[in-house]
This record gives structure tokens, sequence and C-alpha cells, in this order.
């Protein structure tokens, strides 16, 4: 029995395929976004308005904590990284730079104590990471700055269903 029966008889759904036929052979077709647009202006409007009260209310607070990274170590107080989004759109991710300025040429001095395997880089107490840096990331408010990539429609607070 093919899953097109299987799943007509159970009376399942998978939530992210619908059904379509193309010269008379039924086909499952995976999507990954909402398939009504009404549904993604609806999660546009909701990501541009809280993100931008969020900004708005929260942005004395990040002023200080710009102030903080400032003081506590030379360099720039926003971290960019490019990173690959939605169906490989890459963008500029912002964060609270939470290292040390050019951390990135220190990794080779380090690398030889990375404690996971594969691509991932990480040391317990990293010696490139800020006073000022590891209240940021144990906080989570290195994360901030994120709003504008939200507020650009690069990111989204909105997880699809």
């Amino acid at each position: 029995m093919d899953i097109f029966k299987r799943l007509h008889k159970t009376g399942k759904s998978i939530n992210n395929a619908i059904t379509t036929v193309f010269a008379r052979e039924p086909f499952l077709t995976f999507i990954n976004i909402p398939h009504h647009s009404a549904s993604l202006a609806l999660k546009r409007f909701i990501d541009i308005n809280i993100s931008l009260i969020a900004f708005i209310l929260l942005f004395p607070f990040m002023l200080i904590l710009a102030a903080i990274i400032k003081i506590d170590s030379k360099g720039p107080v926003i971290f960019k990284q490019e990173r690959v989004g939605l169906r490989g759109r890459k963008f500029l991710l912002y964060k609270f730079r939470t290292m040390v300025q050019d951390a990135e040429k220190l990794k080779t001095e380090v690398e030889d104590k990375n404690e996971v395997d594969g691509p991932v880089f990480k040391i317990e107490n990293n010696p490139r990471i800020t006073k000022a840096g590891r209240f940021l990331r144990k906080t989570g408010l290195d994360e901030l700055p994120q709003l504008l990539n939200i507020l650009k429609g690069e990111m989204s607070l909105i997880c699809q269903v």
C-alpha cells in the first residue's frame, strides 16, 4: 500500500506536505514555508511589531551594554558574521562582541584545546572571551542586536509549524 493510501486510511496528515498529481501519478511535495500568503503576511507583521517594540524598549539598556563592552576591551561593539538563512540566502548576523578583537586570528593558538569534534570549536574557559563577554553569553544578552536582523527580514521570531 503506498503512502497516500496509508495517510488517507489512517486520517493522519503531514503538516509540511501537499499531495499533487502529475501525469496521473501522485506526488508528495514538501514545503518549508506556510502555504498561504496570509500566513506569511501575518508572520512578518508580528515579527516587525514585536521586534520593533522590543528594540525601542531595550535600546537604552543596549547602549549601557555597548558602553560596558567598549570599556572592557578595545574593538567594535557589534560582531558581524556571515550566516546562511532560509533557502541558502547569506546575511550578516549581528551580536554584541563577546571575544577580544581579532579572536579568529588567535584561534590557531588555542586549537589544540578544542573539546568537541567536527566543525564546532568549544573550550570551557576560552581565553579569548572578555569579562563582559562571559556575562553576556551566560545571560544571552549578546543576542539582542539580532532584533535588527529580524527587522530587516533576515531572521524571524516566529517558528513555522
